[in-house]
């Protein structure tokens, strides 16, 4: 059963008799660029930081993509070890004191099923009022980490007081016969609203000429992503059109195999690695198309800024239905082939001017300014304070 935020509620208004924001704690893995972390630093750069304020929770020590533009605006970064070390009696140790010194915080919105036998308990436990569990996965996928994926997937909803999911697709897989609440992956459209200038200019500094076809990717190297079928369908693309390069922006631990799986398919010369990147907005402009072949996914961010790009983009069928929010979007099995997606893609080659998609994309719920005065709401409720309108 679903619950769909009420946008009318998103109203202008004044935080009566209190001098200092909520502080909301979110608790994820790690602050990297990946899509939980894109949703949540898009949510926070356009929240009222003067009614809430965002702090971390993270399971990893090392300095992170985001943790200088969080500190920049005034967010607060905690860093526990147990991705690190597995030490599950210290960490329900480090938790626990954690959660003992920092009694400020009415409000733990978690985003991650992994360990919350532990985290959720003890949130409970310190008394916490408010513990969201946020599914943002429609999907494990197969193997023996799944299979552990799977205990803790049974065990997130028990201690959780709110259910949040970033679809239907993604409710329904965490939270099987539990009411949840819909929260949209929402972005700044207009960031992402198609410039023929940008494209230029992004060109240019990738050196691609204006003729060249340009296949887009951007994501987190993980197996569920499934990539490697990406570099195949690049194979197949390359022996269809004769001036055509894939672009993929990323990295992780499946970068090694990826690199290999190039080499193998002698495709070196039209595919190129970028990284990680903070100018996804602008990466999109150079795209002629987004392709995105995992296995499972809730509702993938890069989808929607895709689409708010104008960009026609093909999901594989693992994707949540729920993405293709235009008529942008095309659906297809894995189990068709590379060959018949580089067919699919290639027909898409018309040359005509870039459609303009980004109000057909906020029409459609999926403005984060929308959701920051919805969510501002919600968290002010919760921890007691009183709204005025203004």
């Amino acid at each position: 059963m679903t619950v769909q935020p009420n946008p009318n509620h998103a109203c202008d208004s004044k935080l009566s008799g209190y001098s200092s924001p909520v502080r909301v704690l979110h608790l994820l893995q790690r602050m990297e660029p990946a899509g939980v972390q894109s949703f949540l630093m898009n949510l926070y750069r356009n929240i009222d930081k003067s009614k809430v304020q965002f702090d971390f929770l993270v399971h990893y020590k090392e300095h992170q993509f985001y943790d200088d533009e969080i500190e920049s605006m005034g967010g607060r970064i905690y860093k526990l070890s147990v991705r690190e070390d597995y030490n599950l009696a210290l960490y329900r140790r480090q938790l626990r004191k954690f959660f003992a010194d920092h009694r400020e915080y009415t409000v733990l919105h978690g985003h991650m099923e992994t360990l919350s036998g532990i985290w959720m308990k003890e949130a409970e436990r310190a008394g916490i009022p408010t513990r969201i569990a946020h599914s943002h996965t429609a999907g494990f996928g197969k193997g023996p980490k799944a299979a552990v994926r799977q205990v803790f997937r049974r065990q997130y909803p028990l201690y959780a007081t709110d259910l949040f999911a970033c679809s239907k697709a993604a409710g329904d897989f965490m939270f099987p016969d539990r009411t949840y609440r819909l929260i949209p992956n929402a972005i700044d459209v207009q960031r992402y609203a198609f410039r023929t200038e940008v494209r230029s200019e992004v060109r240019a500094e990738l050196g691609i000429d204006a003729g060249t076809f340009v296949i887009g990717h951007i994501g987190r190297f993980h197996r569920s992503k499934n990539q490697l079928f990406l570099l195949e369908i690049m194979s197949e693309l390359s022996s269809l059109m004769r001036n055509c390069q894939l672009i993929i922006a990323g990295d992780g631990d499946e970068r090694s195999a990826i690199e290999a799986k190039i080499s193998e398919l002698g495709i070196n010369d039209c595919v190129r690695l970028l990284g990680k990147r903070q100018d996804a907005c602008r990466l999109y402009q150079a795209f002629d198309t987004f392709v995105l072949p995992s296995y499972f996914e809730g509702m993938p961010l890069v989808g929607i800024e895709a689409q708010a790009s104008g960009c026609p983009s093909f999901f594989s069928t693992g994707v949540s239905s729920e993405t293709g929010i235009t008529d942008l979007a095309t659906f297809l099995p894995l189990d068709s082939g590379p060959r018949l997606w580089a067919q699919r893609i290639a027909g898409f080659h018309s040359g005509n001017p870039r459609p303009h998609y980004a109000i057909e994309v906020s029409n459609a719920g999926f403005d984060v300014r929308g959701l920051a005065r919805t969510m501002e709401r919600f968290y002010l409720s919760r921890s007691g304070r009183v709204l005025s309108k203004g």
